[in-house]
């Protein structure tokens, strides 16, 4: 992991998107021409070498489309890949940690206004929403008020395509959340659940 102390951590952060964006894109092109099928992986690892030290992990996989909100609250470990099109955003208070060798696929969002932490060696598959944050209504003038309550992802969790999981949930390590399962509430180590709500399968 890249020290926040680090010269090459800072000089990231001058940097303008954009070189990181044309990099990466001429990697694309010019492999594809190399080693056709390699093209994607490669600028998704060229546009990890620049981000990542930006966000603190070495050997990151950052694909084309990711957003990234509130960089100076989200952290990479090493070896962390974020495909196609994900969506992280930090807010202004929140915070976001991914532990080492974890992994998001494609279209995912992760809301960490109120912190999300993702253990190491987790796989979360497409589609997956994760909420720490959102709107309730309640307010005295009908105005949408906010609940915030943080989410913990244990180590080796798996998190099946469409899943969600809602403010407030801790999932244990070596657990398994099954396609579509909306978590609602905590989840013990070394278990899987499904279904909607989530409920721990038995057998």
């Amino acid at each position: 992991m890249v020290e926040k102390s680090s010269p090459i951590r800072w000089l990231s952060l001058l940097v303008p998107d954009l070189i990181f964006e044309l990099g990466a894109r001429s990697v694309h092109y010019l492999v594809r021409i190399i080693r056709p099928g390699s093209e994607a992986r490669a600028e998704g690892y060229f546009r990890g070498l620049l981000m990542g030290y930006r966000l603190g992990g070495r050997r990151c996989l950052i694909g084309r489309g990711v957003v990234i909100e509130g960089w100076h609250r989200i952290t990479l470990n090493d070896n962390v890949r974020i495909h196609n099109n994900v969506q992280l955003s930090a807010g202004r208070y929140g915070n976001l940690t991914i532990g080492k060798d974890s992994h998001i696929a494609r279209l995912s969002v992760v809301a960490a206004g109120g912190g999300v932490s993702i253990g190491q060696q987790c796989a979360i598959s497409s589609l997956v929403s994760i909420f720490s944050v959102t709107n309730i209504g309640g307010g005295q003038q009908g105005e949408l008020q906010t609940d915030a309550k943080p989410v913990s992802i244990g180590n080796r969790v798996i998190i099946g395509a469409n899943a969600v999981i809602l403010p407030g949930v801790k999932i244990g390590d070596n657990a398994i959340i099954a396609a579509g399962a909306v978590v609602t509430k905590d989840v013990p180590n070394d278990t899987t659940v499904a279904g909607v709500p989530a409920r721990v399968l038995v057998g």
